[in-house]
């Protein structure tokens, strides 16, 4: 507005940065308003049973293109038996897998970035592996990960995009879903985020002893 850019690559540029700091802006709003919800348990569950293969596929399909315009290869391999379905909220289980892709994102490799999604069938869950062939994070900053604001590496923080509660957010969700969620990574070699759901026999039972 006041005539520094004097050029139009110059006022695109601005406009530009704009555009990405209003996004960057309008996403940690509505991280904190649902972060808001979720510390006073006000966000409302819908659990339906839901064949978790079938599903994971959709999310494979829907990403893979998303994240190939940021040059990054999606891969998604699946062990488990379709009629075993689970019980979850189908959305919030949705902003779970985002949040950890995008964290993904936020510390891909260098060199053919890849991001695998494996689901496997445990005894009473369901396993999901989000793994990524990123810069990795330290045995320290590890315990870490899942804490309110918490960003692993520091010196990305000023230029990355992420607010800190993209796996805060994530473990809040699959702790509602009486799950659990952990990771482990090596320096230079990769991260997984691992999260398991609860088969519908086991969540069904659960309800029954909460009655």
């Amino acid at each position: 507005m006041d005539g520094i850019p004097t050029s139009k690559e110059k006022k695109d540029k601005y406009l530009k940065t704009i555009y990405q700091n209003t996004v960057n802006m309008e996403s940690l709003i509505n991280e904190l308003f649902l972060l808001s919800e979720l510390d006073l348990k006000e966000l409302p569950l819908n659990f339906v049973p839901v064949d978790i293969k079938a599903y994971l596929t959709d999310c494979y399909e829907e990403l893979k293109f998303y994240l190939s315009e940021k040059g990054i290869t999606l891969k998604f391999f699946a062990d488990y038996n379709e009629q075993e379905k689970v019980y979850v909220d189908r959305e919030k289980a949705k902003r779970v897998i985002l949040n950890v892709i995008n964290n993904a994102v936020n510390h891909k490799a260098n060199i053919n970035p890849t991001i695998t999604i494996r689901l496997t069938e445990k005894e009473e869950t369901a396993q999901i592996e989000i793994h990524d062939n990123g810069q990795g994070i330290s045995k320290n900053a590890l315990d870490n990960i899942f804490e309110r604001f918490y960003k692993a590496d520091k010196a990305r923080s000023i230029n990355s995009s992420g607010s800190g509660l993209g796996l805060y957010i994530a473990k809040k969700i699959i702790t509602s879903h009486e799950g659990r969620i952990w990771a482990k990574s090596q320096e230079g070699k990769g991260t997984s985020i691992y999260f398991t759901l609860k088969k519908n026999r086991n969540f069904s039972k659960m309800i029954k002893a909460e009655e």
